[in-house]
């Protein structure tokens, strides 16, 4: 029988900070252990990157998720 376990939701402000520690020279492998994410989640973070900060730029600290 397979466990099924919570889909974790991240909030945007959490992917503002993976994007700014990716641009500041860290891992994403580092990023995967940091965050307890798969390698898949921090690059489709890093792929829509610019949608997620144009996001927070435009909704500010009220935007949840993303």
């Amino acid at each position: 029988m397979a466990i099924v376990t919570k889909k974790e939701v991240l909030r945007a402000e959490e992917k503002l900070k993976m994007i700014q520690e990716i641009e500041n020279g860290k891992k994403k492998t580092d990023m995967c252990q940091e965050f307890g994410l798969i390698n898949s989640t921090i690059k489709m973070i890093w792929k829509n990157k610019n949608r997620i900060i144009s996001a927070v730029e435009w909704n500010g600290p009220r935007i949840k998720q993303f």
